[in-house]
């Protein structure tokens, strides 16, 4: 079963719906999609409304003073700061079983080979002899490992 593309979905965020105005109890609006979808929320302080779907809401102290929303996932029960609108239900990336689109790319260039390539560039700017001698070290060390790797 192949999973699907987080971009492909409708989401919300807790972000989205703070500059939307839609925290306060009482406070309707229209939210619109690239992709055509459109839902009327309903806010609140302790739940949002989507054309009749309730989501709870949660908040945990923010670090410098107020409160930091959360929706609660419909099907595990925790604290997510973006949902995806899945079957009907606003659910988690989890739940749902989204990817993103990098997930599982291939890597264009192995970290190692980046890590060599700034030990090179550090060895010809080393001022002191063993500055030198410990990158040429990091470097045998690095070349090691990617031999064994392959």
């Amino acid at each position: 079963m192949t999973r699907k593309l987080e971009t492909s979905l409708v989401s919300i965020s807790c972000p989205e719906l703070r500059r939307a105005g839609l925290f306060v109890e009482g406070k309707s609006k229209l939210l619109r999609w690239s992709s055509g979808a459109s839902v009327m929320v309903r806010g609140g302080t302790t739940c949002l409304e989507f054309d009749g779907v309730v989501i709870p809401l949660s908040y945990t102290p923010a670090n410098l003073g107020g409160w930091r929303p959360w929706m609660l996932c419909a099907g595990c029960d925790t604290m997510r700061g973006r949902l995806f609108l899945d079957a009907g239900k606003w659910v988690c990336r989890i739940c749902a079983d989204i990817r993103y689109a990098t997930e599982g790319a291939p890597m264009k260039r192995p970290r190692i080979h980046t890590q060599i390539a700034r030990i090179d560039e550090r060895v010809t700017w080393a001022r002191r002899p063993w500055q030198a001698r410990a990158l040429l070290a990091k470097r045998a060390r690095l070349e090691a490992k990617l031999k064994a790797m392959k």
